[in-house]
C-alpha cells in the first residue's frame, strides 16, 4: 500500500457529504483521507494542523477527548485553533 493518498478516490462518506453538503454523511476517516489527499496532490499546503476528536466509552456514557498536534509552538497551535473556529462558526450560519 502507497503512503501517498494523491490518487486515491474519494469515499463513499465523501460524495455523500459534498452532495448533501452535510458533515454527518462522511466519518472521521473519510475527512482524513480527503485531507491527506488534498495535501499529498498540494492542493493543500498546510504548515501547521490540530486535529481533535472525541469517542464514546464502549458503555456509552464516558467520552474521551484526544488531539494530535504538527505545529512549530503552541502560539501558532492556539492561533490555528481559533482561526478554524471562528471561521467554522462562520461558514455554519451561511
Amino acid at each position: 500500500m502507497s503512503d501517498n493518498f494523491k490518487g486515491f478516490p474519494q469515499t463513499i462518506g465523501e460524495l455523500r457529504s459534498d452532495k448533501s453538503e452535510n458533515a454527518r454523511d462522511w466519518t472521521p476517516r473519510d475527512a482524513l483521507i480527503s485531507l491527506l489527499r488534498e495535501i499529498d496532490s498540494g492542493e493543500t499546503k498546510a504548515t501547521a494542523i490540530f486535529i481533535c476528536g472525541v469517542e464514546q466509552s464502549q458503555e456509552g456514557g464516558l467520552w474521551r477527548v484526544f488531539y494530535r498536534n504538527a505545529s512549530a509552538s503552541q502560539v501558532e497551535s492556539l492561533g490555528v485553533i481559533e482561526l478554524s473556529k471562528e471561521k467554522f462558526l462562520r461558514e455554519s450560519r451561511e
